[in-house]
């Protein structure tokens, strides 16, 4: 059986594979060990701070950009995600599309409608205002708007980054 690919996981393993110990990680990256060691097994929430996935990513050898570099920091973002919406399956499916529209990547019009479908559907108890919002970002999608659409999207997910930091 094949371990849920975390933040912490895929870390550990790109260390491993470069055959750095968890304390040169640790020192290379001016991180405490103790507390590294938890974000890696997963008992603390890695960091969202692009400086230091950034730094992350050098010590590891894992270029910018790269699809390494892309899985690091949507793995750093999906460990946000409330673990009710973790435990859909179709919608952890779709996140992908959600995570390349946050980097300005345009999706297909299928994949947007499909994604904001699992959305809606999940998403009972969330606030009035997410679920407004989800509905602007569904008329949109019906409307053939898929710029607008793409620059709601990212405009909201922005705006969230930045109250949570």
């Amino acid at each position: 059986m094949k371990k849920k690919e975390t933040f912490g996981n895929f870390v550990k393993e790109k260390r491993l594979q470069n055959k750095i110990s968890l304390r040169e990680f640790c020192k290379k990256a001016d991180f405490d060990p103790s507390n590294w060691s938890k974000i890696e097994r997963d008992l603390a929430m890695p960091p969202k701070s692009e400086t230091i996935l950034k730094k992350i990513s050098n010590v590891l050898d894992i270029k910018s950009g790269s699809e390494d570099f892309l899985l690091l920091h949507d793995l750093a973002a999906f460990s946000s995600i409330p673990k009710g919406l973790i435990e859909n399956n179709k919608l952890l499916e779709k996140l992908p599309v959600f995570f390349r529209t946050a980097r300005g990547e345009k999706p297909t019009k299928k994949e947007l409608a499909d994604l904001l479908n699992l959305i809606k559907q999940g998403w009972k108890k969330v606030p009035l205002s997410l679920k407004d919002k989800v509905e602007k970002y569904r008329e949109l999608s019906q409307n053939n708007d898929n710029d607008k659409l793409i620059e709601a999207i990212a405009r909201n997910i922005n705006q969230e980054f930045e109250v949570s930091h």
